[in-house]
């Protein structure tokens, strides 16, 4: 280090300050100010966004403290305006902004709603740390007679970070001017300072939830583990949207079923019901073209996070066959495998093999005994594989995601993103054939018959 640098004292510039920011109104006007500037300003980004409002691309305008009257006279200052030209063609969007802990309130989003209609707005974006329902609608009541004149689309500061990263590490940005600008705004959304992005946490009915577990009686503390289940859908809607920009795939998401996604409050529902019963509650993660989903589940009475992938077997391999090829897959996670548990799932009800992967790799005839070390019969095939990865849930709550989050990118990176789908062999031309066609190759011209050809078909 020089002299130079010793002597100088101070921040280092930044394009969005984040600096002396005391209240939540600041906050939030500071932040919608800064997005819609990127939106005007970095073509790729403002075009990225209004493409998922469903705006035809074109020259973006962006507004903000915008006042608009209702019918009846009385006034409103929506957050933002967003306004593309294209030719003769106008489109334009109200924008309702939220920072924080602040969410959407009902009241608030249906009075936006019916002013975005009034005015012949072409949609109402809502933005604030609640993650979307999967059909892109905002954690509120949405009347659907609304939604067909004017949509309404959410947008989490998740879902936003995670198109400016895809962009920024993908060297998605042509300008290098625009590319610097989008990197700032990344960094001020992320600055604790800005009180823009909201962390998933569990609140204050944790113990208690613990405690309810512990006794088999989260039946009783039904509205905690309502509260549990949306902070937990929260936490895996930012983690799919955080392995959306570090992998470069926009695909990445919940495995929802398929009234799931019409009713998103049926997937709510349905995890509430399976941590009342069970304890735990299971979701899974879909990853393009990976040799299966990322399964997470969280076990509130053991107090740990499982992290999963299940490997379908070789269809067309015998037990031995099947086995080897799972060990040549092991043997790419050898850097991890005395972390890793091996189960063997046999297409017989109940039976099950269960080792370390690091005994597996030394020894593969340990997976052909069962959980009681009995042998499996030899007629019974396996019907997939299990790598499984478990870590105890941090005692103290602010660590509770993070701890998740950092461990199931790990998982994905060590184990994951190193294991490949089984391809049959291409079936082979049958021997017969092959004498056949040569036969038909041997017959000379004269000795085959001419064809007759009636008169009237000439």
């Amino acid at each position: 280090m020089s002299n130079l640098d010793n002597a100088i004292e101070g921040r280092e510039v930044r394009l969005f300050s984040a600096v002396s920011i005391t209240t939540d109104k600041e906050a939030e006007m500071r932040a919608t100010s800064a997005f819609l500037s990127m939106v005007k300003a970095v073509s790729e980004f403002g075009r990225k966004i209004t493409k998922i409002a469903g705006a035809p691309a074109g020259a973006i305008e962006c507004f903000t403290e915008v006042e608009l009257k209702d019918n009846t006279r009385n006034k409103s200052r929506p957050d933002g305006v967003i306004r593309i030209t294209r030719g003769k063609t106008t489109w334009i969007a109200l924008v309702e902004v939220k920072v924080g802990s602040n969410g959407l309130e009902q009241e608030q989003f249906d009075r936006y709603h019916n002013l975005a209609r009034e005015h012949g707005f072409n949609a109402l974006i809502t933005i604030s740390n609640q993650p979307a329902h999967p059909n892109g609608y905002p954690p509120v009541k949405v009347d659907q007679r609304k939604v067909k004149g004017t949509p309404v689309i959410h947008l989490s500061w998740a879902r936003l970070l995670s198109e400016a990263q895809q962009l920024s590490w993908q060297s998605g940005v042509a300008d290098e001017d625009q590319g610097y600008m989008l990197s700032e705004w990344i960094r001020y959304v992320n600055d604790p300072n800005a009180r823009i992005v909201l962390a998933p946490s569990v609140g204050n009915y944790w113990n208690g939830l613990l405690s309810a577990a512990a006794s088999e009686k989260l039946g009783s503390v039904k509205q905690d583990v309502e509260s549990f289940i949306d902070t937990w859908i929260g936490f895996l809607s930012v983690q799919s949207f955080r392995l959306r920009a570090s992998l470069g795939e926009p695909n990445v998401d919940l495995r929802l079923r398929g009234d799931e996604k019409k009713k998103p409050e049926l997937y709510s529902k349905r995890l509430c019901t399976e941590l009342m019963q069970t304890n735990k509650v299971q979701s899974n993660l879909v990853i393009p073209h990976t040799a299966g989903d990322l399964e997470l589940t969280i076990d509130l009475r053991s107090r740990h996070v499982f992290f999963q992938v299940d490997v379908a077997a070789p269809s067309d391999k015998t037990t031995k066959g099947q086995v080897g090829w799972m060990i040549s897959q092991l043997k790419k996670l050898d850097a991890v495998s005395s972390h890793l548990k091996l189960i063997v799932d046999w297409k017989k009800n109940g039976l099950f093999s269960e080792t370390t992967i690091s005994k597996a790799i030394e020894d593969r005839d340990s997976l052909l005994f069962d959980m009681e070390n009995n042998p499996i019969p030899k007629e019974v095939e396996i019907r997939r594989f299990i790598i499984e990865w478990s870590i105890e849930i941090p005692k103290k709550k602010s660590d509770i995601f993070l701890a998740i989050g950092r461990n199931l990118e790990q998982f994905y990176q060590d184990v994951i993103q190193n294991l490949t789908v089984y391809t049959p062999s291409a079936p082979k031309m049958t021997k017969n054939l092959e004498r056949n066609d040569a036969k038909d190759q041997m017959t000379s011209t004269a000795e085959r018959q001419p064809i007759y050809i009636p008169p009237w078909c000439l």
